[in-house]
């Protein structure tokens, strides 16, 4: 009992050293990450996005978001818990907060950055570590310049970060079902997230393996265990991905700002949102609206305007979003044009129709010339021609009713209806009618004919029918939205964001060419958070080491592991590999986020240096682990001291881009970043620049000189805002790119379509007269015609 004792007493003390050793290191983290946390004392670029989503949950508006919603859906809670209900309007990056209690939702940020200390310390701890290299992960972490400035502002990244390493250190204590829900939370905070399920289940994969070559163990247990724990953690982190949506779809039932986007059974399925009913079945003579299903572009549409460049300036057909007169089609057979005499014929798949446009009189109509703006040899051009007395092949399409799988039907008696029955229509020559994101002058969304097009840019749906003589027919209504459609189409436009939500007031552009991500990592590239005035501002930046040293450690193991490889084939007495699992663990992580970050879709999502901050995470560990194995432990104090002296010295001198204060172009340029050092002032007395970020990417650049600082910020704000609530007021749709024009009325459409239909009449009345000059026999033939 006395030894008992001794050793209980003697593990006590242990726990209680190491816990006032963490609660020191904590506080150090959080000292370094809240400094000057008012600064800048507005919504930055990569917050903004945070605010309004804050704002639509508060009114409950429907949104979409860039992101999993799980950080905005918990920033909600925060200001609801501080009692913010202001619900304070937010246009641009750079305007300063007055009643959003974003200092609140940053010191969240702080506290998720902070929580990461004690959260490797432990998780260090857990492989077998002792304090001293557990230390300096935490002190690795602490200093490291791309967390700290992440841990700053209320963005998805540190949530990331933070559930992240939170399900590694579940996981280092065998807590499967715990570890799971920390990976769900992860992939509902940003879809990098993702990328620590497959590092979890690489370890797991291991481990199973490692347990199967020992003898002691019972293999049937062993595959077991290891079945449940797959099960666990691909099942449970898709079920908290599910019920996070579930709860965001559950504070979003009003119709909202990007009612716009959706599709009408998504936003018919919203409050404040009336239904539109519709005739069924489509007839020829069917007054028709037609929605591309592949786009947000809106309806197939023609104006009064003609293509300017080509050959053909013939009348434009493009995609208009709005509810317009110009957006009613004709259904027409093929050689005859529908009137009121002739009975009803309802339209079936495979038929060969025309369409003609309802306020000019003009057909759908394809040739063999280049678009406009897609010039690739698969594309022609679509545009309305004709009139009323002239038959055209090239008016001729044939429709294609398309199952739920995209497939075509074959079946001949299938009546074309309308809300629930997605198409193609296939031109005589073979193309399909398609339209894609390359935009007019005008911004709306181009329409060609595409040869060998696909699935999803050939579909169209019919969202409105009517017919004069079916007005007696019940009318039938978009069906209730099921679930799992509500989140196939959410994440449909989350997925392309960057083209299907258009913010007119954005200030960047969205097609800005990036180097790829890996290479930004190993070049000490910087990401940009805000710039206030000349020498102030703040950018993310991964620790300048620390790439290098993870590197290093990779290539020595892969070394070590190949020598003793090459030796044991040649029965050379082997050289000792150092084996541990935390090092393994850890080096496999680092290089599967990094190249998951290079697999994982980003043509719609572009990534930032911010997604591979979970990689700088499982560096650190990796480069701990790596010491901890290679360096004899009578050296690993002096190399500690070392490293943490390098680290120390390399943040201090970079800590201006972290915070924020003023940095000079010396600095800049002495510090090996790849920055811009131009954006900060040098030593002589030229004037200094500062560049305002106006609606659509434009700038303004004002001048001012040292001292006048204050002055020129207002300046600064003064201008922005006058430019944004002017941009606004002019913009009676923000999320779209397409503002809608005054709408055509009926009597202007109808005196449209009598000239065209006066000018085709004297066309004929020409021909005829032409004809009967020509050939005396015909006269009497031709007058008749022209009376």
């Amino acid at each position: 009992m006395l030894f008992i004792s001794k050793d209980y007493e003697k593990k006590q003390s242990k726990q209680q050293t190491d816990l006032v050793w963490l609660l020191t290191l904590t506080c150090l983290a959080f000292y370094v990450r809240i400094i000057q946390l008012n600064s800048p004392n507005y919504v930055t670029e990569i917050e903004l996005e945070t605010t309004n989503h804050v704002n639509w949950y508060l009114n409950g508006n429907f949104f979409i978001g860039k992101m999993p919603p799980l950080s905005s859906l918990i920033s909600y809670f925060i200001t609801k818990a501080v009692g913010y209900d202001q619900q304070e309007k937010f246009l641009y990056a750079g305007q300063p907060f007055i009643d959003f209690p974003m200092i609140a939702l940053r010191r969240f940020s702080v506290v998720l950055g902070t929580s990461l200390v004690p959260l490797v310390y432990l998780t260090m701890r857990n492989m077998g570590h002792e304090r001293l290299t557990a230390t300096f992960a935490a002190i690795l972490l602490i200093l490291e310049n791309g967390i700290v400035t992440q841990s700053r502002y209320a963005t998805a990244d540190i949530y990331v970060l933070f559930f992240t390493a939170l399900g590694i250190w579940l996981h280092t204590k065998e807590q499967t079902l715990m570890t799971s829900i920390a990976l769900g939370c992860a992939l509902s905070s940003k879809w990098t997230g993702f990328l620590a399920t497959p590092i979890i289940l690489t370890s797991t994969l291991s481990k199973t393996w490692n347990n199967l070559c020992n003898k002691n163990t019972n293999t049937l247990h062993v595959l077991r265990t290891a079945l449940r724990q797959f099960v666990i953690l691909t099942c449970i982190p898709l079920l908290t991905y599910l019920a996070v949506f579930q709860i965001h779809f559950w504070l979003t039932p009003n119709s909202g700002d990007h009612d716009i986007l959706l599709k009408p059974q998504l936003r018919h399925s919203l409050m404040a949102v009336e239904p539109e009913p519709s005739q069924a079945r489509i007839a020829y003579g069917s007054q028709i609206v037609i929605r591309h299903d592949g786009t947000v572009g809106g309806y197939l549409h023609s104006h009064d305007k003609r293509f300017k460049g080509g050959t053909t300036h013939q009348q434009q057909i493009t995609l208009y979003p709005h509810i317009d007169i110009n957006n009613l089609w004709t259904v027409h057979k093929v050689g005859v044009l529908w009137n009121d005499s002739q009975p009803i014929e309802y339209v079936h798949n495979l038929d060969r129709i025309r369409l003609e446009h309802v306020a000019s009189s003009r057909k759908l109509h394809s040739h063999d010339y280049r678009p406009q703006l897609m010039t690739k040899k698969e594309h022609s051009e679509v545009t309305a021609y004709g009139d009323r007395f002239i038959e055209d092949t090239n008016d001729y399409w044939t429709l294609k009713i398309l199952t739920d799988q995209n497939v075509p039907l074959k079946d001949k008696t299938v009546t074309w209806k309308a809300l629930d029955q997605r198409f193609r229509l296939q031109h005589w020559r073979g193309c399909m009618l398609i339209s894609h994101p390359i935009y007019q002058d005008d911004e709306q969304q181009e329409v060609t004919c595409m040869a060998s097009a696909g699935t999803h840019v050939s579909p169209w749906v019919v969202d409105s029918a009517y017919h004069s003589k079916l007005e007696g027919e019940p009318l039938v209504h978009f069906e209730p939205i099921s679930a799992l459609n509500k989140f196939k189409e959410v994440h449909k436009l989350m997925s392309q964001y960057s083209i299907m939500v258009y913010d007119r007031l954005q200030t960047s552009s969205t097609n800005t060419k990036q180097e790829p991500l890996i290479q930004s990592f190993f070049k000490h590239t910087t990401f940009p958070i805000w710039s206030q005035l000349t020498g102030y501002s703040s950018h993310l930046l991964i620790q300048p080491s620390l790439p290098t040293l993870t590197l290093a450690c990779t290539l020595t193991f892969v070394v070590l592991f190949a020598l003793a490889a090459l030796l044991a084939q040649r029965q050379i007495k082997q050289i000792r590999v150092p084996k541990g699992a935390d090092v393994l663990f850890f080096m496999t992580g680092f290089w599967l986020w990094l190249m998951g970050l290079k697999l994982m879709p980003q043509q719609h999502q572009p990534q930032t240096l911010s997604d591979a901050l979970g990689a700088v995470y499982m560096g650190i560990g990796l480069v701990t682990a790596t010491l901890r194995t290679l360096v004899p432990r009578r050296l690993q104090l002096i190399a500690i001291a070392l490293f943490i002296l390098l680290v120390a010295v390399q943040f201090k001198q970079l800590s201006n881009l972290v915070y924020g204060t003023f940095w000079d172009r010396q600095r800049c340029e002495h510090s090996g970043v790849d920055l811009d050092c131009l954006l900060f002032p040098g030593q002589d007395d030229r004037p200094l620049f500062t560049r305002v970020q106006l609606p659509g990417g434009q700038g303004q650049m004002l001048e001012y000189t040292a001292g006048q600082e204050w002055e020129i910020q207002q300046e600064k704000q003064r201008v922005q805002q006058a430019a944004f609530s002017k941009a606004l007021a002019s913009a009676t749709v923000r999320y779209h790119r397409v503002l809608p024009t005054p709408a055509m009325s009926p009597e202007d459409a109808a005196q449209w379509a009598k000239r065209i239909t006066s000018a085709a009449l004297q066309r004929e009345k020409k021909a005829a007269k032409k004809k009967a000059n020509a050939s005396p026999s015909k006269k009497k033939k031709a007058n008749k015609l022209a009376s």
